[in-house]
């Protein structure tokens, strides 16, 4: 089976989950997975030992975290080179639907157009907010009715679709 590199950003921790639950799931698979934050890669990181890559980030201020589009940048080559994929999480995937424009960005910014993409939808993560970002997203969940019950948080990734991307990916590398 294929070695894989999940690289991943995320602000409150549900694209590390998401991140983690694709890994497992890899694993389950056959395949050796290695999965590294993109904020603190390690020094030794070297993407091109690696069969296939994935990389995961979240959507925050309408934007992927910048130590991902520069992981992308970086490995541009090798990305378009391997099967690899690109992971969206944002809550406008719950509320509505993806934006366009992110993923476009992302593409412009980093040169790589990933052969595969999938978005899937994060969690409303109210307590860990900070007060105004709390306010900032009850107000964006009442207009998406999605949950504004700040004292919890709430989760609206569909798990039995991040395991369908999973296990097609995992038939991409077999």
């Amino acid at each position: 089976m294929a070695k894989v590199l999940i690289v991943y950003g995320s602000g409150y921790g549900q694209t590390q989950k998401i991140a983690e639950f694709i890994a497992k799931r890899l694993r389950e698979r056959g395949n050796e997975v290695d999965i590294v934050f993109g904020k603190r890669l390690p020094r030794n990181l070297s993407p091109e030992t690696y069969e296939a890559i994935i990389v995961a980030a979240s959507v925050r201020s309408m934007k992927y975290q910048k130590y991902i589009v520069s992981f992308a940048r970086t490995h541009c080559q090798l990305l378009q080179k391997l099967p690899s994929a690109f992971v969206s999480v944002s809550m406008a995937e719950a509320g509505g639907g993806f934006q366009t424009s992110w993923l476009e960005k992302f593409i412009s910014d980093s040169g790589w157009k990933p052969a595969i993409f999938r978005s899937f939808a994060g969690a409303l993560d109210y307590r860990k907010y900070n007060f105004i970002t709390r306010m900032i997203m009850k107000k964006i969940a009442q207009k998406t009715r999605m949950n504004t019950d700040t004292s919890a948080n709430h989760e609206y990734t569909d798990w039995d679709k991040v395991k369908k991307f999973a296990d097609e990916f995992a038939d991409t590398v077999a």
